[in-house]
């Protein structure tokens, strides 16, 4: 996830991005020119402020951990295998070459990198073995690197230079010191009993340090890092501040973007919820929408996702929402409670159902102001008709717990979960009486949507943990079943109209645009997707795990491709040679499938030379024939690729060249 301000920090938003890796490092030359670091060798770079990132391969499959530029053109990066080996790479062409750079020893772990002047570097780390600290030097930019003898003893975890004669560098094995020279490292003085890892300085004189090894603490100087005091003010636990001001910081972690106008003294909160597990998304017009999260609040946003603002609803944490109008709404919590809002969620009230004995609500639904229902985990059945003031409890027989229900009007309703199997039980009376749809081979189901009456779907794991979709065209006389490959589970599903909906799932979700005879992969680079809801046929959000919050514009997406090219039913499996071969930088892929075989799932993975993969196809249970996909190597780079079908036991491989 890329989080942008372009208020100064007042507000943040999510940027869109096509990146599949761990982001764990970024660095900014301007407004529009930055680059990230990612956990597999990978550095991504944009030109147009984050609308876009193109990856390269660095060539080293390990985690970037510091990068910095110099100048337009030469930067450099140091990537760390966990805690030992640490290579330093370099580019002179703004990224799109990455070459190693001499000097730095196997035997050295490298922990920070900083620049002296354009010509200068230092980096500063330990001896794997020894764990004593080790400090090079460079006078060319990076490309080649001495040791520094110093006088130290333990590991350097901070390193930082005004200017080529003075710098600080702090130890913290054997002991945590903080040491300072004014003369090119040839002499070292002792500064303090701590080691901080990151340095700001304002100018020459005013600058900050604090870390992970200074317990939180902030420290100042104003005498170019001679004296330094602590602020009085902790970080604990924040992954990185930024001084914008004596007055005026910022700081970020786990829990959010905070500010602060009084040098710490104090703390706005700006940005949350992005590390929150959330739940259930509902939007009442194209600008208004509501988050359930299990942190206890409910996130709104007045300007279609731009920005979200949480307000807490209940401290017990928030399973599910649905709002009847702009103003009204509910919340499903845990511990047996529902809150309630009657202007727009900024003030909640928590009603506790004493009868659900501690029991979570986690689905809701109001057909009308005053008619609401309820399910929770125990298999309780919830109704009100005073808006919510009072709930009718009835436990239905058997059911182990529900995940979700949905009304259609005051009477007409479902509710999906489990007994011994997969359930969905159907009302048309308001809940006095319910007709029950058993799933033998469905192990539970997690989330249920209702187009009308008549078609409805539901999806959750099946034996075996396998992702499915269930379907009825009859109001739940008859049910058809869909299954998907390389899903462990779906999680949600949504419905724009008759034909168009969604399903989300662990990293690929789906869309159906046939009211779900057939179902496309659509890649969302998201762990999983608790919650889905579309405005319209192309503008729609999802939201899961680790406050991820994700918006599209053009219906989720191109779909991954996959086309049946003739009526021929082969005998056997067969990946033929991509064409063109040499491509650039499109190709096709034709294979058959054979009678056989068309109950194992189908996919295809594609591998670069060091055998990472670089993109997949799950193409699910396809039937008998043969097919062609296209696969778009505009984001890599030239070089020899590997193409690999895989069903059941039959695995084959073609080389591909892509040649820009």
């Amino acid at each position: 996830m890329i989080l942008k301000s372009t208020n100064a920090g007042l507000n943040y938003f999510i940027l869109e991005n096509n990146i599949t890796e761990n982001l764990t490092s970024i660095y900014f030359r301007d407004n529009i020119t930055g680059y990230l670091g990612t956990d597999n060798g990978i550095v991504y770079k944009t030109t147009n402020g984050g609308s876009n990132f193109t990856g390269t391969y660095t060539g080293v499959p390990d985690m970037i951990t510091s990068m910095i530029f110099v100048n337009e053109q030469t930067g450099i990066i140091v990537s760390r295998y966990e805690n030992s080996r640490s290579k330093v790479l370099k580019t002179t062409n703004a990224g799109l070459n990455w070459s190693y750079t001499s000097g730095i020893p196997d035997s050295a772990c490298i922990y920070n990198i900083a620049v002296a002047s354009e010509n200068v570097l230092y980096c500063c780390g330990e001896r794997i073995q020894s764990q004593f600290a080790r400090l090079y030097r460079s006078s060319d930019q990076g490309s080649n690197w001495e040791f520094v003898p110093v006088s130290l003893n333990g590991g350097l975890c901070g390193v930082y230079f005004l200017n080529e004669q003075t710098g600080f560098v702090s130890q913290f094995r054997y002991g945590r010191k903080f040491f300072r020279t004014t003369n090119g490292c040839n002499s070292w003085d002792t500064l303090g009993s701590y080691a901080p890892e990151e340095f700001s300085f304002l100018n020459g004189q005013t600058g900050y340090a604090y870390g992970y090894y200074t317990n939180g603490i902030v420290y100042k100087t104003t005498n170019t890092g001679l004296n330094w005091e602590s602020t009085g003010n902790t970080v604990s636990g924040i992954g990185s501040v930024y001084f914008r001001s004596i007055n005026d910081w910022f700081k970020v972690g786990g829990s959010g973007i905070f500010s602060t106008s009084n040098s710490g003294l104090n703390w706005n909160e700006i940005s949350s919820g992005f590390s929150d597990y959330l739940d259930d998304i509902v939007f009442v017009n194209p600008n208004t929408g509501f988050i359930a999260s299990i942190n206890g609040k409910v996130y709104k946003t007045s300007n279609s996702g731009n920005n979200w603002i949480g307000y807490t609803a209940d401290n017990n944490g928030i399973n599910c929402i649905d709002f009847i109008n702009e103003n009204t709404g509910f919340a499903g919590a845990n511990w047996s409670h529902i809150a309630k809002t009657t202007n727009s969620g900024i003030n909640w009230q928590a009603f506790v159902i004493d009868s659900l004995l501690g029991s979570a609500v986690h689905g809701i639904s109001f057909p009308s102001l005053d008619t609401g229902y309820a399910v929770s985990k125990n298999g309780h059945n919830l109704k009100t008709v005073n808006g919510g003031l009072t709930w009718q409890v009835n436990r239905l027989p058997l059911t182990l717990y529900f995940e979700d229900v949905q009304f259609l009007n005051n009477n007409t309703g479902y509710c999906a979960g489990r007994e011994d199997r997969g359930v969905i039980r159907k009302t048309v009376n308001g809940g006095l009486n319910w007709i029950t749809y058993n799933f033998d081979s469905v192990f539970y189901f997690t989330d249920l949507h209702f187009v009308n009456t008549e078609l409805g779907f539901a999806v959750g794991n099946k034996v075996y943990n396998i992702g499915f979709i269930v379907r009825t065209t009859n109001g739940g006389i008859s049910w058809d079943q869909t299954i998907l490959p390389d899903t462990y589970l779906l999680s949600s599903v949504y419905f724009v109209n008759e034909s168009v909906g969604y399903a989300g799932a662990e990293g690929v979700s789906y869309k159906t645009t046939n009211g779900g005879n057939n179902w496309f992969s659509i890649r969302t680079k998201s762990p999983d997707l608790h919650g889905i809801y579309f405005i319209n046929e192309n503008t729609g959000y999802a939201v899961g795990s680790n406050g991820t919050i994700i918006k599209t514009t053009n219906g989720g997406g191109e779909p991954i491709g996959i086309e049946p090219i003739s009526n021929i039913i082969p005998n056997e499996f067969r990946l033929y040679q991509n064409y063109p071969n040499p491509f650039n930088p499109v190709t096709k892929i034709k294979f058959s499938i054979p009678m056989s075989s068309q109950s194992d799932v189908v996919n295809i993975f594609i591998y670069d030379v060091t055998g990472r993969e670089v993109d997949s196809y799950p193409l699910g249970n396809l039937k008998a024939g043969i097919y062609s996909i296209e696969f778009d190597g505009t984001d890599l780079a030239s070089g020899v690729y590997f193409c690999q079908l895989a069903s059941g036991r039959f695995i084959q491989t073609i080389k591909l060249i892509l040649l820009k």
